[in-house]
């Protein structure tokens, strides 16, 4: 008797080893996995050679931009070798050819350059690279020349510069101030305090000048919370900002909240500002405070991975941040951060954002038992997901339950990051490697059951059969015209709904969050487009028209001849002609013309049926979800593989001057072909019955046909 109670003992406690996670690929969570996470390195002359032989593998993590800090200036830079700007004012001497290749090369991966124009340029050297001689007259007439050459070259060349930052770190050197450090920064503290102000306006004003289209911002701080003045200095000198760029390392936490808090209340004060992005241009939890960065160091090997894993969480919860750059990709020496070691090797954590990038965007419940696990898992129509790493100290065994994947059949693949997987330096295998495979799964009730070590990481992938291929972030790619600039907008900064724009695979994403009344806008400037489109929104969520500015669609601004003239909206049902919710670009202004379509989920837009009649050829694609209630979320899919069969439309006109009131009667309008209505509480309401209706109006009222 003994021996069996202590049998069912032994059973009961291995029982309880398991922690118990259930992911369920029907519930949809906010926010979903935005690819937002980008890549940086500092601009030293000396890694050109590894460019070359590196730069490619960015394709494998999906990076949307790839920030440098090209070192204007200085002997040793990427834009000092040879320098980019020298000779004597106004005989300036311009040698643009590294910098040139570098666009190219990033361009070739589809991956938008970010340039960080640092640091001062020879001809207004004082001491050295960081030391502006503000004595040499006219100083910012010369700052905003050099700037404007900077982006009217690529753009004169056809070479696209993502974004454009004024400076690196200029704010460095208070810390010496602050705490009586010697650091070496990167401009002087008295150039700091009282220049760099005037570095920003006449370096912003000049790239606007050299390209119109340029996206400029700054100051990409060191400390991004002194920067407060920085934004009265905007507003007060009428500049652009189209974002505010500032940089976190460490593990500081309360740092982090304290820095991206104050960013958001500076950024709140001024209504002109709701357009203006968060950039995180340099981040890492890696600060040197854990330990060196060479060969011996936390870096390279396998824990770092779930530490960058827990940071690429912390930035995707951070809604109003919509780039992140990580520092830094590859090795700027023989010691370093990189992802990617001097040699070539790939590090731990550069599998985790490979790992990332293969992983859908839709986001979805999971449900975790242990604190010890954490995770992440996300689905779409063809591929279920599941990310999971190990903090603690100990291995902690795991049972998980798939439910609700969305097809019958799969293929099964498992893949690990620890001491014996993934994690060169440990002694392991560079790339991920299936540890796991099975294939033809029946995926009703799956489940799977195993351990993860200690400090490490499981990456569990299962798809439909249907064709995607494994690590291949290009196969979603989708390009249907050339994109100019993505276009955001934060009425409320801090809180939990979303929109977002993919332009390498066009896809918008909006969601409302827990929030009833969220304004979720996006858009996309473009050019070079098709004639035709297809759209196509997949809605989750019971979206309501709540008010006279709920609505769920698109709209099309149209410019001519420079200026946005025309704007057309398509919905379904949730619009109101009485909207006068704020538009903060285009033409400003409500809608045009208003298109009543059957459905969001299929529809197709021949632009000239709509363009003005000088349209140049340039759109801005916004797409719009608001005041439509909590927890709806919609994926919204633009190609050019269009139907051919369109959906049929109905057109209807703006409301202008005249409005009237009913208060028991039609007062005169007669309904004459598939139309019908009613009055009730002073409100007229019509039925469209078919394709063709129309009515009669009462005389005498006065409205202006030229409208």
């Amino acid at each position: 008797m003994k021996k069996s109670l202590a049998l069912i003992y032994l059973i009961f406690f291995s029982i309880n080893l398991f922690s118990s996670i259930t992911v369920d690929y029907s519930n949809f969570v906010s926010p979903p996995l935005l690819k937002k996470i980008s890549q940086y390195n500092a601009g030293l002359n000396n890694m050109i050679e590894n460019y070359s032989r590196d730069f490619q593998k960015i394709k494998e993590i999906d990076s949307m931009s790839f920030r440098l800090d090209l070192s204007i200036g200085k002997s040793d830079g990427l834009g000092g070798n040879p320098q980019v700007v020298s000779g004597q004012f106004p005989n300036l001497i311009y040698n643009f050819s590294k910098l040139d290749s570098m666009a190219r090369l990033i361009n070739t991966q589809n991956v938008l350059p970010y340039f960080s124009w640092c640091y001062i340029p020879v001809p207004l050297q004082g001491s050295s690279w960081k030391d502006l001689n503000e004595y040499i007259p006219n100083w910012q007439e010369i700052w905003k020349t050099i700037h404007r050459e900077y982006s009217k070259y690529f753009k004169e060349n056809n070479i696209k510069i993502g974004y454009h930052e004024i400076y690196n770190e200029p704010d460095l050197e208070i810390l010496n101030e602050w705490f009586g450090w010697n650091i070496w920064g990167f401009l002087d503290l008295d150039d700091f305090k009282n220049f760099y102000f005037e570095m920003y306006k006449y370096g912003a004003i000049g790239i606007k000048e050299g390209d119109p289209d340029a996206v400029v911002g700054g100051p990409a701080y060191a400390i991004g919370e002194i920067g407060n003045e920085f934004v009265n200095y905007i507003i007060n000198q009428n500049l652009p900002l189209d974002f505010y760029s500032y940089h976190y390392y460490g593990e500081n936490n309360d740092l982090w909240n304290t820095r991206i808090n104050s960013v958001r209340q500076f950024l709140n004060q001024y209504n002109r500002l709701k357009t203006t992005e968060i950039h995180l241009t340099e981040y890492s939890w890696y600060d040197g405070s854990q330990g060196p960065d060479d060969s011996t160091g936390p870096l390279n090997f396998y824990p770092a991975a779930i530490k960058t894993l827990e940071y690429i969480l912390k930035v995707i919860n951070e809604i109003d941040i919509t780039i992140v750059h990580w520092a830094q990709f590859m090795n700027a020496g023989i010691n370093g951060m990189g992802l990617i070691d001097w040699y070539g090797h790939k590090r731990a954590m550069f599998n985790v954002f490979k790992i990332y990038a293969d992983m859908p965007v839709e986001r979805n419940y999971l449900n975790i038992d242990n604190n010890n696990i954490h995770g992440l898992a996300s689905s779409n129509e063809h591929l279920v997901s599941l990310l999971l790493w190990n903090i603690s100290d100990v291995e902690q065994q795991v049972n998980i339950n798939f439910q609700n994947i969305p097809f019958l059949k799969g293929n099964f693949r498992l893949y690990r990051i620890d001491k014996w997987h993934a994690s060169y330096f440990d002694g392991a295998e560079e790339d991920l490697k299936e540890v796991e495979q099975s294939f033809n799964i029946g995926t009703l009730g799956f489940t799977w059951a195993g351990q993860i070590p200690s400090k490490g990481t499981i990456y569990i992938r299962i798809d439909d059969g249907s064709g995607i291929p494994v690590f291949n972030p290009d196969y979603y790619n989708n390009l249907i015209a050339k994109d100019i600039r993505i276009w955001h907008y934060f009425p409320d900064r801090g809180k939990n709904y979303y929109a977002e724009f993919d332009r390498k695979k066009w896809e918008a994403y909006l969601g409302t969050g827990t929030e009833q009344y969220a304004y979720c806008l996006v858009g996309v400037e473009a050019e070079n487009l098709p004639q035709e489109i297809n759209i196509q929104f997949n809605i989750k969520g019971n979206p309501q028209n709540l008010n006279n500015n709920s609505m769920l669609g698109l709209r099309v601004d149209f410019r001519e001849n420079g200026n946005y003239t025309k704007a057309v909206v398509f919905h379904s049902g949730i619009y109101n002609v009485t909207r006068n919710a704020e538009m903060p670009w285009g033409t400003g202004r409500q809608a045009d013309l208003i298109v009543g379509i059957n459905s969001l989920n299929d529809f197709n837009i021949n632009f000239n049926n709509y363009a003005p009649s000088n349209w140049d050829g340039r759109i801005i694609l916004s797409f719009i979800m608001q005041n439509t209630g909590i927890n709806n979320y919609a994926k919204v899919k633009i190609t050019n593989h269009v139907f051919l069969t369109p959906t049929p439309t109905i057109t209807i006109p703006p409301i202008y001057q005249t409005e009237w009131y009913y208060i028991s009667d039609s007062e005169g309008w007669i309904l004459t072909h598939n139309i019908n209505g009613s009055v009730a509480n002073s409100i007229y309401t019509l039925n469209i019955t078919g394709d063709d209706p129309f009515m009669h109006s009462p005389d005498n009222l006065s409205i202006d046909a030229s409208q």
